[in-house]
């Protein structure tokens, strides 16, 4: 269906990209163990013009820090049996080690990176523990450089060089598929949508 899953990222320029997943947990548990100023934390509408049932308005309150380096905002929401976090401009994901390893506490996390300079990285980890790291800036060819079982995903992964020349849409496409994760893109775009600002590490 237009605009599941991530097929709607891939339709246009992805200048950017640190999302962070949580299976079977609340949004707010996500925000929580992201390290979200719990004070930030709120359900709200995107704009005056979008929020018909009063929530505070996303872009009054944190519009403006969105678009700066150091705002660290997120937007956050719900996609099957995922809670997802969307950084807007920070990168806590990959840049806080230990984020990954608090979200998958007695479940199960993903990371996913992309950034300008067309560099794209996938982590997933069980419980505490990181399990397979691809990061195309140490393997082009994504084959795993990190975690407790590096090649946990080579069967389901086809080599970039076997017919996937585009790392994201790879990874993008087996995350979506393998685990039934994604992002509405009214979820993100239209609706009232949970948004917090990360403390930084």
């Amino acid at each position: 269906m237009a605009g599941e899953g991530f097929s709607w990222l891939l339709r246009g320029d992805l200048l950017g990209l640190s999302l962070a997943f949580g299976r079977e947990m609340g949004v707010e548990t996500l925000l929580h163990r992201m390290g979200a100023d719990p004070t930030t934390v709120a359900l709200r509408g995107q704009d005056a013009d979008l929020n018909p049932d009063g929530y505070p308005s996303y872009r009054e309150e944190l519009g403006d820090l969105s678009y700066e380096e150091d705002g660290y905002v997120v937007r956050a929401g719900v996609y099957g049996d995922w809670a997802w976090a969307w950084e807007e401009t920070s990168w806590q994901c990959v840049a806080d080690a230990e984020l990954i390893k608090r979200v998958s506490s007695g479940t199960v996390a993903l990371t996913i990176f992309h950034n300008l300079d067309g560099s794209t990285a996938l982590a997933y980890a069980e419980d505490g523990v990181v399990i397979t790291v691809l990061d195309t800036l140490r393997d082009p060819l994504l084959r795993g450089v990190g975690g407790s079982d590096p090649e946990r995903f080579r069967t389901f992964l086809p080599a970039v060089d076997d017919g996937f020349d585009d790392p994201l849409a790879m990874i993008l496409t087996f995350v979506e598929q393998h685990f039934g994760a994604g992002i509405r893109e009214a979820d993100l775009m239209r609706h009232p949508v949970w948004s917090a600002r990360l403390i930084p590490t």
